[in-house]
């Protein structure tokens, strides 16, 4: 059987300070019709909130293979 599909979603992260980060509504929503839809393995990488720089992005991509 094959594997399902991989699928990374990314909140960039934002020039200057933000007082709060709002969830990311649209990815969310993105990603739950993935999943349903054509059972992909989806994941979200929200960088202002989880501290991930673009390297530490480079290295999610290459762990997660998408």
């Amino acid at each position: 059987m094959d594997r399902p599909q991989r699928i990374l979603l990314v909140k960039p992260g934002q020039n200057g300070p933000t007082p709060y980060h709002a969830p990311p509504l649209g990815l969310m929503a993105i990603a739950a019709a993935l999943r349903r839809d054509v059972g992909a393995d989806v994941r979200i990488v929200h960088q202002p909130v989880e501290g991930v720089d673009d390297a530490g992005l480079a290295r999610r991509i290459g762990e997660f293979g998408p």
